[in-house]
């Protein structure tokens, strides 16, 4: 640009010609030296034309763009200058409300309404929709309601005990039912029903109690607050006595007596795990599904180190806590063992825990049928396989 006519550019122009000159790097770039180009505003604002850059600063209402030796680009602007004229105002059109008439003929240009019975395919509602209550409606009916018909009729007879539950081995007891065919007890409270006398008898005695659960459904829930069950490691016989008699009058020709069986302690997890070696000095961790007792149990386990016998005994806590290979943390209180070999073990060798035969229950008196035993090794010692 030059400074021909003696006017100052707009700035707009100014940074349009600053940005097509940086991005086309010039039409005729000079060796070296800065060079300035602006717009005249006082003598010496612009820079030498020959390439000396000018230092006084920028007239008001100029711009200038400079461009260094390595093609960079810097814009100076100064303040600008306000518009000559006020932009004039943009009218408002004042709209006329429309009359029935006039909203009436917009109407009958729309399609007409279809009813839905004129549809192509009704809506599919499901046959098991919930019907919403209604706020407001009333259901007539008398209360208390009229004089009721006879009631049904009783079995009529000798009295018969129809299901026993539970019945033969079982997993776990939570509880004993008895069924009848015809009522024992009136229809009363569960309360005026405990007085009731109770015809049948649990063996072994535990502490418990038995309840009407219905007029011809008799219930036993042991008492212990430890389990919600009954306990396991135990058989059980229940007798209902010849001659026990119903609210209608019929009687148990013959005694009837049914038995079920808990199951003796079953193992349940072993840590460590049976994958990892083991240390000379191991704690080995033994759960099983119900309570034992582990100063008895530990007599009936069996530990072997490269087939010879090594004594056990109970592990400490302090031991128990120092071997970070077995946690006792998500195991049921009561139903756990801890025990460590009396003497180190081998190294690199075979080691068995096994839980024998007649290992006994802490609940009741049926013990282990069969030998459970875990495998695991030492680790190897240390030994040089190279040397260099």
């Amino acid at each position: 640009m030059s400074r021909s006519s003696g006017r100052t550019l707009p700035i707009a122009v100014v940074l349009a010609l600053a940005l097509v000159t940086g991005c086309t790097g010039g039409a005729t770039p000079k060796a070296a030296g800065p060079t300035t180009t602006g717009t005249a505003g006082a003598e010496g604002t612009g820079g030498d034309p020959a390439g000396g850059g000018g230092t006084n600063p920028p007239a008001p209402g100029s711009g200038t763009v400079t461009t260094g030796a390595a093609g960079k680009l810097a814009l100076l602007l100064s303040k600008g200058s306000p518009r000559a004229s006020a932009t004039a105002a943009t009218p408002v059109v004042t709209g006329t409300e429309l009359g029935p008439d006039a909203i009436a003929a917009i109407e009958a240009r729309l399609p007409s309404w279809v009813d839905d019975a004129l549809l192509p395919t009704p809506f599919n509602w499901p046959t098991s929709s919930f019907v919403t209550p209604r706020a407001g409606v009333t259901t007539q009916a008398p209360f208390p309601t009229g004089p009721v018909g006879p009631p049904a009729a009783v079995a009529a007879g000798p009295l018969e005990v129809t299901r026993v539950q539970p019945d033969g081995d079982v997993a776990i007891a939570p509880f004993v039912t008895i069924g009848f065919n015809q009522p024992m007890v009136p229809v009363a409270t569960e309360a005026q029903l405990a007085a009731a006398a109770v015809p049948a008898t649990i063996a072994p005695a535990l502490p418990g109690h038995w309840r009407w659960v219905g007029t011809q459904t008799l219930r036993f829930d042991a008492d212990d607050p430890a389990v919600d069950r009954l306990p396991m490691a135990t058989a059980f016989t229940v007798t209902v006595p010849a001659g026990t008699a119903s609210a209608t009058g019929g009687t148990l020709a013959a005694t009837r007596t049914f038995t079920f069986r808990t199951p003796p302690p079953t193992v349940q997890t072993v840590r460590p795990d049976v994958s990892q070696p083991l240390t000379l000095e191991p704690v080995l961790v033994v759960s099983f599904d119900q309570r034992i007792d582990p100063a008895e149990l530990v007599q009936h386990l069996v530990l072997k180190a490269g087939g010879e016998a090594r004594a056990l005994r109970l592990a400490t806590a302090a031991e128990l806590a120092a071997d970070h290979t077995v946690s006792t943390d998500a195991l049921v209180a009561g139903r756990w063992i801890a025990v460590r070999p009396v003497r180190p073990l081998p190294a690199d060798a075979s080691v068995t825990l096994a839980v024998a035969t007649g290992a006994p229950s802490a609940e009741g008196p049926l013990r282990t049928t069969s030998d459970r035993s875990y495998d695991w090794r030492t680790y190897a010692p240390l030994r040089v396989e190279r040397a260099g």
